[in-house]
């Protein structure tokens, strides 16, 4: 069986014989869909740990450039109130 096969069946009988699920094409045990659940659970938790992660360096990044604007606007000011040579 093919995965173009697999994907296009409506009646969902191909989706165990692919991911090998349950006794036969027709059942899916009850343990098995609670493992699928936690493998979709564990692979959200991971997704979000790692948006956290980017989240974090993302603000130490903002705030880093904010410093470096602060700096820029400082000197800006400076130069632009100092004495002008006649």
């Amino acid at each position: 069986m093919t995965p173009a096969s697999v994907l296009h069946r409506p009646d969902g009988t191909g989706f165990p014989r692919r991911v090998r699920l349950g006794d036969d094409d027709k059942r899916i045990n009850t343990l098995d869909t609670d493992g699928v659940t936690m493998a979709a659970v564990q692979g959200l938790y991971q997704e979000l740990q790692d948006e956290k992660a980017r989240n974090t360096e993302l603000e130490k990044r903002l705030e880093r450039m904010e410093k470096q604007m602060q700096a820029v606007s400082y000197q800006l000011r400076e130069l632009q109130t100092a004495p002008q040579p006649a």
